[in-house]
C-alpha cells in the first residue's frame, strides 16, 4: 500500500450512525466533491454492509471525485451499529471511476492487516495519521 492512499485520520468520530460516520469520513477526504463521494459510498452501502467483522468496516465506492484511491481512517470510541455489529474502526476508501481492479487488492490488503487484533488495537490507539497509516506497513 502506498502512504498516499490515506489522506486523513479521525481519532474520535463524533458520528452515532453509519450514515453520519460515512459523511464525517468524507468531510476529511481528498475528493474534489465530498458530497458526491459520500453519496456514492452511501449508495454502495445500501447494496450490502461493508462491516467485515471484529469491529471493522471498510465503506468504499467508485467516484468521479477522486483521480486516485483515497482513504480516511476513523475510530469510533463508542462503536456504531453497522450490519448487525458494533464497529469501532472505519477505513473509508474512495476509488476512481475509471476501470481498474487495483481497488480489490487494496481492500484485500487492508482487510488482511486488520484481521490481526494487535493491528486493530494499534490503529485505534494511534495519535495521528502517520502512526495509523504505519500499521499498514507504510
Amino acid at each position: 500500500m502506498d502512504r498516499s492512499v490515506f489522506s486523513a485520520f479521525i481519532p474520535s468520530l463524533e458520528a452515532r450512525t453509519a450514515e453520519e460516520a460515512i459523511k464525517e469520513l468524507c468531510s476529511c477526504c481528498a475528493a474534489s466533491d465530498r458530497d458526491a463521494a459520500a453519496e456514492a459510498v452511501l449508495r454502495r452501502e445500501k447494496e450490502g454492509s461493508t462491516a467485515i467483522g471484529n469491529g471493522v468496516a471498510i465503506p468504499h465506492a467508485r467516484t468521479d471525485s477522486v483521480e486516485e484511491a483515497d482513504g480516511v481512517i476513523g475510530v469510533s470510541r463508542e462503536g456504531i451499529h453497522v450490519g448487525g455489529e458494533a464497529v469501532h474502526l472505519f477505513i473509508l476508501i474512495l476509488i476512481p471511476s475509471h476501470p481498474s481492479s487495483d481497488h480489490v487488492l487494496l481492500l484485500a490488503d487492508i482487510a488482511k492487516v486488520l484481521s490481526d487484533p494487535k493491528h486493530r488495537q494499534a490503529v485505534e490507539a494511534a495519535a495521528d495519521l502517520e502512526e495509523a497509516a504505519g500499521v499498514f506497513g507504510l
